[in-house]
């Protein structure tokens, strides 16, 4: 029995329900765990020493969140431009259909070698564009088997089948993506601490439980601190400008106590 105020979407059978409402938690748990998992190991710190199991997700939902929402609106942007170049069915009778079905190893073996160039060469931009080769190896099969097959409009499935592909493989870039801004220094939050009686700036990593993260600015020396033995915390966000100067700003969402310099202490 359909459900009038829902024309485009079907009523769920309490076992279909029991098999979404099982699978949600383990998947936004997976997600959490492969953006620590794309970010962390970069500084060869295994966070999953100091990190909670119930805060994976919070520590990831911000950056994973954030940068995830802009490819969920390229996809709907997308969804909602496209031509439907063949009939429904797929039109493989159809003189494009033919022509696809004739070539189709050979656009297999591209796709096969430009995936191959790009998991294991360092090619520019890697980690916006690999998410995107990575969906269609698992679209296409979970289509195929009916996931989310409750959704009628075909438009709005597709949309949800490749967002829900998608999302992990962006999790573990958006980690790799960050850790490279931190790491190459062009894209970090930093603090000064007094390390010999000296000030020195520190790059922020990030934090975990009780214990927060520094780099320095070569990269060669990591200092992991309890969180209360370094406040009061002031972290500056660093980027560079177009003009190729130095644009070091205090971040004010990340203020944490006053200005001064803190001791450096290490645990």
């Amino acid at each position: 029995m359909e459900n009038p105020n829902f024309k485009g979407i079907a009523l769920l059978d309490k076992e279909k329900f029991a098999t979404y409402l099982w699978f949600g938690p383990f998947y936004f748990f997976s997600v959490g765990v492969l953006y620590l998992w794309g970010y962390w190991p970069n500084f060869k710190i295994n966070i999953f020493e100091y990190v909670a199991l119930t805060d994976v997700v919070k520590v990831a939902i911000i950056p994973v969140g954030s940068f995830f929402v802009f490819i969920f609106l390229g996809l709907c942007l997308g969804e909602a431009t496209t031509i439907d170049v063949l009939p429904e069915g797929g039109g493989k009778g159809t003189r494009l259909g033919l022509l696809l079905n004739k070539i189709k190893w050979i656009l297999i073996i591209i796709y096969a070698a430009v995936l191959f160039v790009f998991i294991f060469y360092p090619i520019p931009n890697k980690w916006l564009v690999l998410p995107m080769l990575l969906l269609w190896p698992f679209y296409f099969p979970l289509k195929k088997a009916g996931f989310l097959k409750e959704i009628r409009n075909d438009s709005i499935r597709s949309l949800l089948i490749a967002a829900t592909v998608l999302l992990p493989f962006y999790s573990y870039a958006v980690g790799k993506i960050n850790a490279s801004g931190i790491l190459q220094n062009t894209d970090y939050q930093y603090t000064v601490l007094l390390k010999d009686g000296k000030k020195e700036r520190f790059k922020f990593l990030g934090y975990a439980n009780q214990y927060v993260f520094f780099i320095s600015m070569n990269n060669q020396e990591l200092v992991i601190s309890e969180i209360k033995k370094v406040s009061p915390l002031y972290l500056h966000a660093f980027k560079p400008t177009k003009q190729g100067n130095n644009a070091e700003k205090p971040n004010p969402r990340l203020k944490k106590g006053g200005q001064s310099p803190v001791a450096l202490t290490t645990s």
